[in-house]
């Protein structure tokens, strides 16, 4: 596993390299903020629903009732 993301980073070095070469750095960087408001706004639209504890029946009756002044 330590391979492959060792890799992914070479190959994202090269690739950013040749990227800033052929569009310049200030493209790179307006793409890569792109890229990380894209990834913000997906983690927030997929992400899942808070998970809520169960309460059984049993618990649900050895609550006192609510004070009703």
């Amino acid at each position: 596993m330590d391979l492959l993301w060792q890799a992914g980073r070479l190959t994202s070095l090269g690739v950013g390299g040749l990227l800033a070469d052929r569009v310049g750095v200030r493209a790179v960087y307006y793409l890569g903020g792109v890229l990380l408001l894209l990834a913000g706004a997906v983690g927030f639209a997929v992400r899942p629903a808070p998970v809520r504890p169960r309460v059984s029946s049993a618990a649900r009756r050895r609550r006192p009732p609510p004070d009703r002044r």
